[in-house]
């Protein structure tokens, strides 16, 4: 065995070895910092449906509704076919609902509060 004179430099690592942890660093921390780990999230509890503020003829922001009970204005609720479960599903669901909005300029009416 050969033992190490002073002042000889350590041993090199492989650069194979650093490229590797650096990028399962890298993969790591990006999946952390974007939510791809939250992918499966629910965009509301079990008991409640997702819903959206219309201002105008834009739809901003959401929140959740318990199921049986009607939105509340300016709150106005995803057309049955693009109700999102996930929040990996939310952004291009409310991309479609405006691009539907704006395409067929049929505004839907905010539910009106009970007197």
């Amino acid at each position: 065995m050969r033992t190490k004179q002073c002042g000889e430099a350590p041993p090199a690592r492989s650069w194979g070895s650093l490229a590797w942890r650096a990028a399962t660093l890298a993969l790591g921390a990006g999946a952390l910092t974007t939510g791809c780990l939250f992918a499966n999230e629910r965009v509301c509890m079990e008991d409640e449906y997702p819903v959206l503020v219309l201002d105008g003829d834009r739809l901003k922001g959401g929140a959740c509704v318990r199921k049986g009970e009607p939105p509340q204005p300016p709150y106005v609720r995803y057309p049955s076919d693009l109700e999102p479960t996930y929040l990996r599903e939310q952004d291009g669901a409310t991309a479609e609902f405006q691009r539907r909005l704006d395409e067929d300029a049929s505004v839907p009416e905010p539910t009106p509060s009970p007197s």
